[in-house]
């Protein structure tokens, strides 16, 4: 997690997947704030017989 909360600061795009789902884990993405990111694209996708749960590709460029 902490070299997600370092590289925020020297990146002006992220390429984020986001899992709808809740699961355990012990590291998870900093925050990401609307005042400093824009998002610019979404592609979702539902689960299916491939795919356990839906999910979403996100592009953010910074502002």
């Amino acid at each position: 997690g902490k070299i997600y909360e370092q590289m925020m600061d020297i990146t002006d795009r992220l390429e984020v997947t986001v899992v709808k789902a809740e699961l355990e884990a012990d590291t998870y993405f900093p925050k990401i704030d609307p005042k400093v990111w824009k998002k610019t694209d979404e592609f979702c996708h539902e689960k299916d017989e491939k795919h356990e749960h839906d999910f979403c590709f996100q592009t953010y460029e910074r502002i």
